[in-house]
């Protein structure tokens, strides 16, 4: 990989460039390898030209948020990573519209949106990720999704081109969307409505209760590691086959909820994944298809 042209142009443009940077500390999971560069864009427009001299130079690269939905391989990887997080942080509200920038963290614009007597995102008020990450994968909780409350989508696409799309032009489905193919979430126009606030807080209590007794989230862990087949849950699923509380090495699917995976200090990324795997082929056997809801991050075909 030839970085003779970005080395020269990017400290300009970037808060943070590296070389044969470890992804490790920037995952909820602690795991991740050696990235052949590593960028944080100034601003917005900064990022504009960031991935338009990316394309133009041939270099692969991906897009990394706040990490907590995600797995990445621990050896040396074949791309690059733009991270887009703390670049803007801007949220307004006006009247029951909310507009935030991809890097706000969901609790963040919930709790915004709750303190002016807000009601939409109270199901998503506990989802560790940010803004961007909650579209690019139609993040949801409690039955309630993303793409419920979006109005429009704002996004920088692979030319440097800022392009705004409604939620219809987006293909998006259950914990999916098609919003990477299209480019870098900047921002998002979210539509609430006006509730009463004791009205916001008992939902708001009631979900983060459920939330607290059922997953295990003050642990290490990713979330949701598979999505819910249609009927059917994938935790439940997990716990018939014998997955809950099972450990390979320094990775194990949690004793409290079977679709959560744990990792411990010094996980590696051949633990969590051959587990996952494990798990997927005994359901296979049963003659369920589980689909990953986490993300993974290995090396792309040369």
């Amino acid at each position: 990989m030839n970085l003779c042209k970005i080395r020269e142009i990017m400290p300009g443009l970037c808060k943070t460039f590296k070389e044969n940077e470890s992804l490790k500390e920037y995952t909820r999971l602690r795991i991740g390898g050696e990235t052949p560069f590593y960028i944080k864009p100034l601003n917005w427009d900064s990022a504009k030209k960031i991935v338009k001299i990316l394309k133009e130079e041939n270099l692969p690269f991906k897009i990394l948020g706040r990490g907590t939905n995600l797995l990445i391989y621990d050896g040396k990887l074949n791309f690059g990573v733009i991270h887009i997080l703390n670049i803007e942080k801007k949220l307004e509200i006006e009247n029951q519209f909310v507009r935030t920038s991809a890097d706000v963290l969901l609790k963040e614009t919930a709790n915004q949106t709750f303190s002016r007597c807000l009601s939409g995102m109270e199901e998503l008020s506990l989802i560790p990720g940010t803004v961007g990450g909650a579209v690019c994968t139609n993040a949801g909780a409690f039955g309630k999704e993303f793409f419920d409350i979006i109005k429009e989508i704002n996004l920088i696409n692979y030319s440097g081109d800022e392009v705004s799309l409604k939620p219809e032009e987006v293909e998006h489905f259950y914990r999916k969307t098609n919003i990477k193919d299209k480019g870098i979430v900047k921002s998002v126009l979210l539509k609430l409505k006006k509730e009463d606030e004791e009205v916001i807080q008992k939902k708001k209590n009631e979900f983060r209760k459920a939330r607290e007794t059922k997953q295990p989230y003050k642990e290490r862990t990713c979330g949701s590691v598979f999505k819910n087949p249609e009927g059917d849950f994938a935790g439940r699923i997990l716990e018939e086959l014998g997955f809950k509380g099972k450990k390979n090495g320094n990775v194990s699917f949690s004793s409290l909820h079977s679709n959560f995976l744990i990792a411990e200090k010094n996980a590696t990324f051949k633990e969590a994944f051959s587990l996952t795997e494990e798990a997927k082929m005994k359901a296979k056997e049963k003659g369920i298809s589980l689909e990953y809801e986490m993300e993974i991050w290995k090396n792309e075909p040369a």
